[in-house]
């Protein structure tokens, strides 16, 4: 499943939370995930469900 569509989520939400809105089993099958943007230092980097998100992130999940 892709998506291009912006998603709205609380200031402060984590790569968990975002799995949760997304699907109730994602946050099981997580491997992790792949973020670009204000909340990381590197382009395409690879973070964990606790990584918190910040406004304007790109975020790429990855499953087992």
């Amino acid at each position: 499943m892709q998506s291009t569509e912006p998603l709205m989520a609380k200031k402060g939400i984590t790569v968990g939370g975002v799995c949760e809105l997304l699907h109730r089993d994602l946050k099981k099958n997580f491997k992790y995930a792949l973020v670009n943007g204000k909340s990381v230092k590197h382009t395409n980097q690879r973070v964990g469900l606790e990584h918190i998100l910040q406004d304007g992130d790109i975020i790429q999940i990855v499953k087992k």
